[in-house]
């Protein structure tokens, strides 16, 4: 769960249907069918996009210790969580060629929007 402006969001098992990275940008995009908005189901297609990163890491759920981004990053099908912990936003996604994999970002901006 995130919140932002004092609404609630949280992204679960959602179906990735776009995503995008900038690595010279610092900039992901992903793109998914519905979400939850205080606690409300919405059934629309929105957007999260993460950018202006301090720091970038990933890692494959389960390891101990994280990696370089680009290291374990792949084209996600499924939106498992995102969470938010003060300045840390982490995102475990599962990959097309099936890889659970966690993402996490320090001090990055974060944006939600329905497409």
């Amino acid at each position: 769960m995130i919140i932002l402006d004092t609404i609630e969001y949280s992204f679960a098992d959602e179906l990735v249907v776009g995503f995008s990275y900038d690595s010279a940008g610092k900039k992901i995009s992903i793109t998914f069918e519905s979400y939850s908005k205080n606690n409300q189901h919405v059934d629309k297609k929105c957007n999260l996009t993460i950018d202006s990163w301090i720091e970038g890491e990933s890692k494959i759920h389960g390891q101990e210790k994280y990696g370089e981004l680009e290291s374990n990053l792949g084209i996600p099908s499924l939106l498992l969580s995102v969470d938010q912990y003060e300045s840390v936003i982490v995102i475990t996604i599962n990959t097309l060629d099936d890889r659970y994999v966690v993402l996490r970002f320090v001090g990055a901006h974060i944006k939600v929007y329905d497409v």
